[in-house]
């Protein structure tokens, strides 16, 4: 995902290709998404975690009080 911010990385590597080729293209656009505001993929999978953590204990929270 990293060549969402350079495009010319590893042009000839059919590793690369193959990994690119892997995720659902769901996946991909989300990333995609946060690499045009510039965030790397692994920044935002190290941060989304916590976020959801933290979104699914309110909502949980808010469901137990009634």
């Amino acid at each position: 995902m990293r060549r969402f911010l350079d495009g010319g990385l590893f042009p000839t590597d059919r590793i690369p290709d193959y990994c690119q080729s892997l995720p659902p293209p769901s996946d991909r656009a989300f990333y995609w998404s946060f690499a045009q505001r510039g965030l790397e993929s692994l920044t935002v999978a190290r941060i989304l975690p916590v976020i959801l953590a933290w979104v699914t204990r309110a909502i949980g929270f808010q469901l137990l009080q009634g």
